[in-house]
């Protein structure tokens, strides 16, 4: 009661501190949960982003800077591949220009910070830009957040569930990775204009004021020009609509009252949405490209069932919390009889779902969870508002404690995918509950290994450190079990660049937190090679007993005047190793 009080006294004086404090709660789980990162400018993040130094400082729109540039995170040439086609016999950026218009206003302010400073470069990527990238995206998100409330206190929810809906909505999804670790995506800034487009569009339906229909066709102006798929948010429309009645009624004055205020409505949408094509004109003397090329929707192939439910990026499987919102939602509007409002956003999302899961990649690239539903988790929210103006309160309370858990699962895979314990795009129901739940460094790019194949013709040492018949004790703590002479090695790798180390071990161990640990030191006694893997990592997984492998790539190079040793590093009394043989082969890159 004393929480539903203050949060009703904030919201008549400071409404916004509401959105300020989920802010806040983000970013303290970011920096002390998360690990630190200098880079957000990454992967389509980086292709969104591009046209602002084309456009600002390099004046090139073709991008052909972007061949000799080398700046403090990237070799601009080798990075870019995929991401600048050659359209009519002209470089072309295949991203929409929206997310880039949208982060104006945080470049030049990072732009001006740079020419400024003596510290830092102004050539467009450096850490600064990078700093202000992850600033507008918690900019959009809190934006986003404000019309989340405006929206659901409209529908008449009180502040204490609101509340709680907002918290859900960023801890227990993958908006978390989105507004922070691949903070240039498209999908935070989508977010906030669907939501705003969805309040406007309420708003309109309410009490028919003519600003709401001019912001609502800037707002869907920016949502297709961000990402155009996304235009799929006017099959949402019905749904904000009490009945069919009120619906055909208020678009029956689009068209007679209020014909000339629609009009200029589509034109500022369609004024926005025209900035792509005079991009394109620029570049190409064009006024349609198709960026993407031969990647699009095959409409014949949906993957709706992989889309929700599978291991590998099922948006169901990743962002649990909105399959409870359906359940709430739908509970509500069956016993209520409100088979309008149910019919029409389940109509609605299968339609969505059907489109976006025909994409020729239907995962959508390396990435968490199902990206593209993020920037429709509004609409979730909306339709599971109703069960929070029930008059049960302890109903409402029991249901709310059901996130908890589901808010728990999200941060934690959040915090795996970006500690590569989840892997980007070959996750499978195997590998997820081998991990679930896992953050310990031991699991880190457990499920990445990609172990090189020894061939007998690039073999050429091998050597048996112990076997069963000989038993040995080992400390806690560094073990050394063998030393090789480096010039013998180089001598015997056939010029060859590189050079694998395997370690074949006959093992029974509870958790593998113990470690091999191969260093490369040269005469003087300085490192330059020094890299440990957990026993883990020979099994695959705890409590295992029997056979692995562990493999170390090493540069030849290094080999030169140098000692390579290979330790043992005990942490756990009851791992057992009964062989252990070490075998080295050229390889020619991995």
């Amino acid at each position: 009661m004393i929480i539903k009080q203050g949060l009703k006294n904030i919201n008549s004086k400071f409404p916004i501190l509401q959105e300020a404090f989920v802010l806040i709660l983000l970013i303290l789980v970011v920096n002390c949960f998360f690990e630190r990162r200098e880079v957000f400018v990454a992967a389509d993040g980086k292709g969104y982003f591009d046209y602002l130094p084309a456009a600002f400082i390099y004046r090139d729109l073709n991008f052909t800077y972007l061949d000799t540039l080398v700046t403090e995170f990237y070799d601009h040439r080798v990075y870019n591949q995929g991401i600048n086609p050659e359209v009519n016999g002209h470089r072309i950026n295949k991203y929409f220009a929206g997310t880039a218009v949208v982060q104006i206003p945080f470049f030049l302010l990072a732009h001006g910070y740079s020419v400024l400073s003596e510290r830092y470069i102004a050539d467009g990527y450096g850490t600064v830009y990078q700093q202000f990238v992850k600033y507008a995206a918690w900019f959009y998100l809190f934006l986003g957040l404000v019309f989340l409330r405006k929206l659901l206190q409209k529908r008449g929810v009180p502040n204490i569930w609101v509340f709680v809906l907002q918290v859900v909505i960023v801890f227990g999804s993958s908006l978390m990775q989105y507004a922070y670790a691949d903070a240039s995506f498209s999908h935070v800034y989508s977010f906030f204009f669907i939501t705003f487009f969805v309040y406007c569009i309420n708003s309109f339906a309410t009490n028919e004021q003519k600003k709401y229909l001019y912001l609502a066709g800037l707002s869907f102006g920016f949502i297709v020009l961000i990402r155009p798929v996304n235009g799929l948010i006017m099959l949402f429309i019905p749904f904000l609509f009490e009945n069919q009645g009120h619906l055909f009624r208020t678009a029956r004055l689009l068209f007679t009252n209020y014909l000339q205020t629609t009009l200029i409505a589509l034109t500022l949408g369609l004024l926005i949405i025209a900035i792509q094509p005079l991009v394109w004109y620029i570049q190409t003397g064009l006024f349609f490209v198709d960026s993407y090329q031969d990647e699009t929707f095959i409409l014949t192939q949906p993957n709706i069932l992989k889309f929700l439910f599978s291991y590998q990026k099922g948006f169901i499987v990743y962002a649990p919390a909105f399959f409870l919102m359906l359940i709430g939602g739908s509970l509500v509007y069956i016993q209520q009889r409100n088979f309008w409002k149910l019919g029409a956003f389940y109509l609605a999302f299968f339609v969505l779902v059907y489109i976006i899961s025909s994409w020729w990649d239907w995962k959508y690239g390396s990435s968490f969870g199902s990206r593209v539903m993020v920037d429709y988790y509004s609409l979730f929210v909306l339709f599971v508002n109703p069960f929070f103006k029930i008059r049960q309160t302890r109903f409402k309370a029991l249901y709310t404690l059901l996130f908890l858990p589901l808010c728990f699962i999200s941060i934690v895979q959040t915090y795996q995918y970006q500690t590569f314990i989840l892997h980007d795009s070959q996750m499978t129901k195997e590998k997820y509950w081998r991990v679930f739940l896992k953050t310990q460094p031991r699991y880190r790019g457990l499920l990445y290994l990609n172990k090189v194949e020894l061939h007998d013709e690039k073999l050429f040492f091998q050597r048996s450190i112990f076997n069963h018949e000989k038993p040995v004790s080992f400390i806690v703590g560094y073990n050394l079990l063998d030393s090789l002479d480096g010039n013998m090695l180089l001598k015997l790798a056939s010029e060859m660049k590189q050079v694998v180390m395997q370690i074949d071990l006959n093992v029974s161990y509870l958790h593998g937190n113990d470690e091999m640990l191969v260093v490369i030191n040269d005469t003087l006694g300085n490192n330059r090679y020094y890299h440990s893997i957990h026993l883990l990592k020979a099994g695959g997984k705890e409590n295992f007993s029997g056979w692995g492998q562990l493999q170390y790539i090493i540069n030849s190079h290094l080999l030169e005047n140098a000692i390579v040793k290979v330790y043992f590093i005990r942490k756990d009394y009851e791992t057992v190793i009964e062989e252990l043989k070490i075998q080295i082969a050229s390889i020619d890159k991995f």
